[in-house]
């Protein structure tokens, strides 16, 4: 039970960290190719997060790290080209929600990867992965613009000539092929040079957690940690739908934009609310050390990620930065530093009593 506890919190931790790295390589993305494809789209590499919990964890864990992203996506605001309410949700559905979902496919291949000995070989299975990954995302956008941007009046680059099932798939693969190469290439560099980032720990957890013990201490702060959470998602969540603002772009469809700051408000304080309420029940019964200073870890690496990207967006743009990312940013490393030192006081403490568990049991 301890051991499927703690691969549990890793795996949580792996998917936040893995969805908020691939939230903030999209989001660059779209801000560096803006113009570029008019109809949406940019040359990204953020499929890698993906692929890889697909190769490293399998399909369910890949399946969320790409539905997070999705949603993170719709909650930026989507571009809506269809008129009705059902054409709406299913445009909504294939642009946003199902696009980077439907990379997790990669995971199919995952066994004969990791039954893979020789290096060029897995290579190849890990290459083959993100292309049916990566085509199947290719698909999921093929198919809404088949249904929605059939209209030679909105080609884009001077291509209303052309046949439209034509166009549409051109126009998906010039972002979507360049997409799948790097995110290839940069994988099989990576499982070149750092292979166990694909491999799953698999070592037994050491006894130091006893299943009846609890922690007063964390059962205070998770749920503070947890009154803190709930309290920054609902200001978020209200302060972000207040700042909706619905404007026409080009007589082609409808671009709906939310204020930015206020979507990693309230995300941030969803996932604290969560987690620590994960930590707050599981310090009261079955204690396990780890939980809670990991799941702080995974809240300050996704508020780190959303406001470097906020920063990083502003500059692209030649904007100025906001005072309250970069304020939000401070306050995210050091909460990201306090956890981590937290975690190797309670790791060194356990150790020593573990140590002192076993001088007993020898003196006995």
């Amino acid at each position: 039970m301890k051991s499927k506890g703690n691969n549990l919190v890793q795996i949580i931790v792996e998917v936040g960290i893995m969805a908020a790295a691939g939230f903030v390589l999209d989001a660059l993305a779209g801000a560096a190719f803006r113009g570029v494809f008019p109809g949406g789209g940019s040359i990204s590499i953020a499929m890698i997060a993906v692929v890889l919990m697909a190769f490293r964890r399998g399909f369910l864990p890949a399946l969320s790290v790409g539905l997070i992203m999705g949603l993170l996506d719709l909650a930026k605001g989507p571009y809506v080209i269809a008129a009705t309410p059902d054409k709406v949700f299913l445009q909504i559905l294939l642009d946003y929600i199902i696009a980077y979902p439907l990379v997790s496919l990669a995971a199919g291949l995952k066994r004969p990867f990791k039954a893979e000995t020789a290096k060029k070989k897995a290579c190849l299975w890990l290459v083959l992965g993100v292309l049916v990954g990566g085509s199947a995302k290719l698909f999921s956008h093929y198919l809404s613009g088949i249904l929605f941007w059939a209209d030679p009046e909105s080609f884009a680059w001077g291509l209303s000539s052309m046949n439209p099932h034509l166009y549409c798939f051109l126009y998906n693969f010039a972002f979507t092929g360049p997409s799948m190469v790097l995110t290839g290439l940069v994988l099989v560099l990576v499982y070149l040079k750092a292979p166990h980032l694909f491999l799953s720990s698999k070592k037994p957890v050491a006894q130091e957690e006893t299943p009846t013990r609890s922690s007063r201490g964390t059962t205070i702060a998770s749920g503070i940690a947890s009154c803190i959470g709930i309290a920054l998602f609902i200001t978020g969540l209200v302060l972000y739908i207040v700042s909706y603002d619905q404007s026409v772009d080009e007589g082609y469809g409808t671009s709906h934009s939310f204020d930015r700051e206020y979507l990693l408000l309230w995300v941030t304080g969803l996932v604290l609310a969560v987690l620590s309420i994960v930590s707050f029940f599981n310090a009261r019964k079955h204690y396990l050390w780890r939980l809670f200073p990991w799941s702080l870890i995974v809240v300050a690496s996704i508020s780190i990620a959303g406001s470097l990207e906020d920063i990083i967006r502003l500059s692209l743009k030649g904007k100025p930065t906001d005072p309250l990312a970069i304020t939000w940013l401070c306050l995210s490393v050091v909460l990201l530093a306090a956890s981590i030192v937290q975690l190797v006081y309670l790791k060194k403490k356990a150790g020593n009593r573990e140590a002192l568990t076993e001088t007993k049991d020898n003196g006995n």
